[in-house]
């Protein structure tokens, strides 16, 4: 559908006299009604970088946009080689208000390109008649059309268009208007696509970062913020002292358009009273975004914002901290045997919260619950924060954040723990036994899967593949195990190794053979 098929009340009107940024937005009735109505100019906007030599922080990222945009062309086009297997999309996170968006409007203004921006998480479920079924509705159809062209005619002129994709990570992965549909739009795109996300982390995403090359934004450092905002404060004649902006800055977590905002609060008298608790950014990241901000050489926050991202949850961090401290290059360590030293102290300090956690949790001392989250969080993670730097890495191998393996290890154990289980009460058919289900998974099962397996491994060859069927139902039903029972053993059991005994069923019998063994077995069980 083209723009000119729409309705006129429908169609966007696409501003041609570009704005401080040089960017086309899509100009409606509420928005000038607001701009009318507007006692007052807010902050953000009034202060919002109009050039990049504006934008405090993130330089070496910046580069990497620019880079990508003005190569953008070629690499899509395949005219150039490069070593970036993505090039057709971007895919910029960070934490809220470290200028992404601005950044990557200026960026495309700076290049020439006019900007089609859509939230991707509001465009999904309006019900109203302009965006009524996610990426099915005209507007986002106007997308699909217009990333399909190198360029759309704006006043008779011929403009390149660039579209930025904000908010990706609050849109579904399942239904059409979700990441799938934005991946088909990247495959078939004939303008740069910039898209914005705060946790690049988030499962949804995973199939996204295959198609964009990655760009994290991180929060500029204290002094910087200090000094951006002690001028505009005296450019507004707010009295403020920096002691002052630097403890606004660390309850608001470095974010500059909420502190900007709190800024202008103050200057209005509405908490004349200064600062205080209520003034906290009320936020809670996911594990993996507190644990990077933990693992950050250059976070400057105090204990009281550590102790908050830590606290987010306790248990879940200590897990995290454990699996990747190993992997960390600490950045006061000149050497390799500084590296080791400041690891052994960082291991040190979970084996002392792991002592406490214990007597927090068995011998209900509560009173050590702080100090061990501590131990087990805050400090290992200020002794190896750094880099992050595999000690053997993987070809191929991500460089991020682990989940914590032991959660997948004690969701196995506890599977394993429950079918050796059954499996025991139907092998002494529910009647009291001397050795225990570990005894008999370690002593008994693996002869009784042997037995089980070997006369359909070798009895039935030459065309005589069934003959050792028999033998084993004979065998299963004298000893009370069923089909299922007879899957758990060779799980339970199995052992790496070479050899046909070392091997998984599926790799060593026949479907054939299966098959004739599940009839004949589910024939003859008692039960």
């Amino acid at each position: 559908m083209r723009v000119e098929d729409l309705p006129e009340a429908k169609r966007p009107r696409v501003q041609t006299d570009n704005d401080c940024t040089g960017n086309l937005a899509i100009d409606t009735d509420d928005a000038k009604q607001e701009k009318i109505s507007s006692p007052q100019v807010l902050l953000v906007d009034k202060y919002r970088p109009t050039k990049l030599s504006q934008v405090i922080g993130n330089a070496a990222k910046v580069t990497v946009i620019k880079e990508w945009l003005s190569n953008w062309r070629a690499l899509a086009e395949g005219k150039q080689q490069s070593s970036k297997r993505r090039a057709k999309a971007i895919l910029i996170s960070g934490p809220p208000g470290v200028g992404k968006t601005t950044v990557a409007r200026l960026v495309c203004y700076e290049f020439g390109y006019n900007l089609f921006e859509v939230n991707a998480s509001d465009a999904r479920n309006k019900t109203n008649s302009l965006v009524a079924e996610g990426l099915k509705n005209s507007l986002m159809n106007l997308v699909k059309e217009m990333v399909t062209n190198s360029a759309i005619t704006v006043s008779e002129t011929r403009k390149k268009m660039a579209l930025i994709m904000d908010e990706v990570d609050g849109m579904s992965s399942g239904d059409r208007g979700g990441v799938s549909e934005l991946i088909g739009i990247i495959k078939a795109t004939k303008i740069p696509i910039i898209c914005i996300c705060n946790d690049k982390y988030a499962p949804k995403l995973k199939s996204l970062l295959t198609h964009c090359e990655e760009c994290a934004f991180q929060r500029p450092m204290r002094p910087q913020l200090v000094k951006y905002i002690t001028e505009i404060a005296c450019k507004e004649s707010i009295q403020i002292t920096p002691e002052q902006v630097s403890e606004l800055l660390e309850t608001c977590e470095k974010d500059v358009r909420l502190t900007l905002n709190q800024l202008q609060l103050l200057a209005m008298k509405i908490k004349s009273h200064g600062l205080s608790s209520r003034t906290i950014k009320d936020t809670k990241g996911s594990p993996f975004i507190n644990v990077e901000r933990l693992f950050d050489h250059g976070n400057t926050s105090t204990l009281l914002v550590k102790e908050r991202q830590a606290f987010a949850d306790v248990d879940l961090m200590t897990l995290f901290i454990q699996e990747n401290y190993l992997n960390m290059r600490p950045a006061i360590a000149a050497n390799d045997h500084d590296r080791m030293r400041l690891i052994a102290a960082a291991a040190c300090r979970i084996s002392e919260a792991d002592v406490m956690s214990k007597a927090v949790y068995v011998e209900q001392k509560w009173a050590m619950f702080p100090m061990a989250a501590t131990l087990g969080t805050i400090l290992p993670a200020a002794a190896v924060s750094g880099k992050r730097e595999q000690l053997s890495a993987i070809p191929g191998d991500r460089n991020f954040h682990r989940f914590p393996a032991l959660l997948g290890k004690s969701s196995t154990r506890t599977k394993v723990n429950r079918l050796c289980q059954e499996l025991t009460c139907h092998y002494t058919c529910g009647k009291p036994c001397a050795a225990s289900g570990k005894q008999l998974r370690l002593e008994c099962f693996p002869l009784i899967r042997a037995r089980s397996l070997r006369e359909m491994m070798f009895t039935g060859k030459g065309g005589r593949e069934q003959e050792g069927v028999e033998s084993v139902v004979s065998f299963m039903i004298e000893y009370n195990l069923n089909r299922e029972d007879w899957d758990t053993l060779h799980d339970l059991t199995l052992l790496h190794g070479k050899g046909p005994m070392f091997q998984s069923v599926a790799s060593v019998l026949c479907s054939k053979v299966k098959s004739t063994f599940t009839r004949t077995l589910n024939r003859s069980a008692r039960f």
